[in-house]
Protein backbone atom coordinates (compact mmCIF):
# COMPACT_ATOMS: atom_id res chain seq x y z
CA UNK A 1 0.00 0.00 0.00
CA UNK A 2 2.81 2.38 0.87
CA UNK A 3 4.49 1.65 -2.48
CA UNK A 4 1.29 2.54 -4.36
CA UNK A 5 1.04 5.85 -2.50
CA UNK A 6 4.62 6.64 -3.47
CA UNK A 7 3.90 5.97 -7.13
CA UNK A 8 0.76 8.12 -7.02
CA UNK A 9 2.72 10.92 -5.35
CA UNK A 10 5.54 10.64 -7.90
CA UNK A 11 3.01 10.65 -10.73
CA UNK A 12 1.39 13.89 -9.54
CA UNK A 13 4.77 15.51 -8.88
CA UNK A 14 5.82 14.61 -12.42
CA UNK A 15 2.67 16.20 -13.84
CA UNK A 16 3.25 19.38 -11.86
CA UNK A 17 6.90 19.66 -12.92
CA UNK A 18 6.14 18.95 -16.59
CA UNK A 19 3.33 21.52 -16.55
CA UNK A 20 5.76 24.19 -15.41
CA UNK A 21 8.30 23.16 -18.04
CA UNK A 22 5.88 23.90 -20.89
CA UNK A 23 4.89 27.37 -19.77
CA UNK A 24 6.42 30.18 -21.79
CA UNK A 25 7.63 33.54 -20.64
CA UNK A 26 4.52 35.58 -21.26
CA UNK A 27 4.00 39.22 -20.54
CA UNK A 28 0.95 40.93 -19.10
CA UNK A 29 -1.28 43.52 -20.76
CA UNK A 30 -2.79 45.98 -18.25
CA UNK A 31 -5.22 48.66 -19.40
CA UNK A 32 -4.45 52.20 -18.35
CA UNK A 33 -5.97 55.56 -19.20
CA UNK A 34 -2.50 57.16 -19.19
CA UNK A 35 -1.59 55.30 -22.39
CA UNK A 36 -4.98 56.13 -23.94
CA UNK A 37 -4.37 59.83 -23.18
CA UNK A 38 -0.84 59.62 -24.55
CA UNK A 39 -2.14 58.45 -27.96
CA UNK A 40 -5.10 60.86 -27.93
CA UNK A 41 -2.63 63.70 -27.34
CA UNK A 42 -0.48 62.40 -30.22
CA UNK A 43 2.62 62.09 -28.03
CA UNK A 44 5.57 60.22 -29.51
CA UNK A 45 7.52 58.16 -27.00
CA UNK A 46 11.29 58.59 -27.28
CA UNK A 47 13.29 55.37 -27.04
CA UNK A 48 10.49 53.25 -28.55
CA UNK A 49 9.99 51.59 -31.93
CA UNK A 50 6.48 51.63 -33.38
CA UNK A 51 4.51 48.79 -34.99
CA UNK A 52 0.95 48.40 -36.21
CA UNK A 53 -1.36 45.52 -37.07
CA UNK A 54 -3.95 45.83 -39.83
CA UNK A 55 -4.45 48.86 -42.07
CA UNK A 56 -1.92 51.63 -41.49
CA UNK A 57 -4.65 54.31 -41.69
CA UNK A 58 -6.86 52.55 -39.11
CA UNK A 59 -4.85 49.83 -37.39
CA UNK A 60 -6.32 47.04 -35.32
CA UNK A 61 -3.62 47.83 -32.76
CA UNK A 62 -0.50 49.94 -32.32
CA UNK A 63 2.54 48.86 -30.31
CA UNK A 64 5.34 51.09 -29.09
CA UNK A 65 8.15 48.78 -27.97
CA UNK A 66 11.19 49.86 -25.95
CA UNK A 67 14.31 49.98 -28.15
CA UNK A 68 16.06 47.26 -26.14
CA UNK A 69 13.53 44.75 -27.54
CA UNK A 70 12.88 43.55 -31.06
CA UNK A 71 9.41 42.46 -32.15
CA UNK A 72 8.48 39.28 -34.02
CA UNK A 73 5.08 38.20 -35.26
CA UNK A 74 3.43 37.95 -38.68
CA UNK A 75 0.60 40.35 -37.81
CA UNK A 76 2.88 43.32 -37.09
CA UNK A 77 4.58 45.85 -39.38
CA UNK A 78 7.35 48.18 -38.31
CA UNK A 79 6.78 51.85 -39.11
CA UNK A 80 8.77 55.06 -38.79
CA UNK A 81 6.73 57.20 -36.42
CA UNK A 82 6.00 60.84 -37.30
CA UNK A 83 3.75 63.62 -36.09
CA UNK A 84 1.56 63.32 -39.20
CA UNK A 85 1.11 59.58 -38.64
CA UNK A 86 0.15 60.19 -35.00
CA UNK A 87 -2.39 62.78 -36.27
CA UNK A 88 -3.83 60.19 -38.69
CA UNK A 89 -4.08 57.55 -35.98
CA UNK A 90 -5.66 59.96 -33.49
CA UNK A 91 -8.27 61.04 -36.08
CA UNK A 92 -9.09 57.48 -37.15
CA UNK A 93 -9.41 56.39 -33.52
CA UNK A 94 -12.28 58.88 -33.14
CA UNK A 95 -14.28 57.31 -35.99
CA UNK A 96 -16.95 54.75 -35.19
CA UNK A 97 -17.00 51.81 -37.58
CA UNK A 98 -20.15 51.16 -39.60
CA UNK A 99 -19.94 47.50 -38.63
CA UNK A 100 -19.21 45.74 -35.36
CA UNK A 101 -15.48 45.55 -34.81
CA UNK A 102 -13.25 45.33 -31.80
CA UNK A 103 -14.18 44.68 -28.22
CA UNK A 104 -17.78 45.20 -27.12
CA UNK A 105 -16.31 46.47 -23.84
CA UNK A 106 -14.71 49.33 -25.77
CA UNK A 107 -17.67 50.04 -28.07
CA UNK A 108 -15.35 50.38 -31.07
CA UNK A 109 -13.12 52.88 -29.21
CA UNK A 110 -9.39 52.48 -28.76
CA UNK A 111 -7.97 51.81 -25.28
CA UNK A 112 -4.38 52.00 -24.08
CA UNK A 113 -2.47 49.47 -22.03
CA UNK A 114 0.99 48.82 -20.67
CA UNK A 115 2.75 45.57 -21.55
CA UNK A 116 4.96 44.16 -18.82
CA UNK A 117 7.62 41.49 -19.24
CA UNK A 118 7.58 38.34 -17.04
CA UNK A 119 9.63 40.19 -14.39
CA UNK A 120 7.04 42.97 -14.19
CA UNK A 121 9.13 45.58 -16.05
CA UNK A 122 7.48 47.86 -18.61
CA UNK A 123 8.42 46.64 -22.12
CA UNK A 124 5.87 48.29 -24.42
CA UNK A 125 2.58 50.16 -24.69
CA UNK A 126 -0.50 49.12 -26.66
CA UNK A 127 -3.36 51.11 -28.20
CA UNK A 128 -6.19 49.10 -29.72
CA UNK A 129 -9.92 48.64 -30.16
CA UNK A 130 -9.32 44.99 -29.22
CA UNK A 131 -8.97 44.02 -25.58
CA UNK A 132 -6.65 41.02 -25.76
CA UNK A 133 -3.04 40.58 -26.78
CA UNK A 134 -0.59 37.78 -26.09
CA UNK A 135 3.13 38.51 -25.82
CA UNK A 136 5.82 35.86 -25.44
CA UNK A 137 9.22 37.07 -24.28
CA UNK A 138 11.87 34.96 -25.98
CA UNK A 139 15.65 34.85 -25.73
CA UNK A 140 17.77 37.82 -26.82
CA UNK A 141 15.08 40.39 -25.89
CA UNK A 142 12.67 39.29 -28.61
CA UNK A 143 8.96 39.80 -28.02
CA UNK A 144 6.72 37.56 -30.11
CA UNK A 145 3.39 39.39 -30.43
CA UNK A 146 0.35 37.42 -31.51
CA UNK A 147 -2.40 39.18 -33.53
CA UNK A 148 -4.73 41.47 -31.54
CA UNK A 149 -8.07 39.85 -30.76
CA UNK A 150 -11.08 40.04 -28.52
CA UNK A 151 -10.71 38.54 -25.09
CA UNK A 152 -11.66 34.84 -25.18
CA UNK A 153 -15.31 34.46 -24.22
CA UNK A 154 -16.23 38.06 -25.07
CA UNK A 155 -19.73 38.86 -26.33
CA UNK A 156 -18.44 39.79 -29.80
CA UNK A 157 -16.89 36.33 -30.22
CA UNK A 158 -20.16 34.67 -29.18
CA UNK A 159 -22.27 36.85 -31.50
CA UNK A 160 -19.92 36.21 -34.40
CA UNK A 161 -20.15 32.44 -33.87
CA UNK A 162 -23.95 32.53 -33.76
CA UNK A 163 -24.33 34.31 -37.13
Amino acid sequence: MCTINRYVLLFFCGIMVSGCAFQGNYGALRETNEVTTLFQNKEILQGYNYFYSGDVARPRAILAVKEQYSLAGEAWESIEISESLMETWAASAQLRPAYETGSTRYGGRYQGANIFDPRGELAAVWYSRYDWGLFEFRDDNVIFAFPPKNRPGSDWNKNKRDR
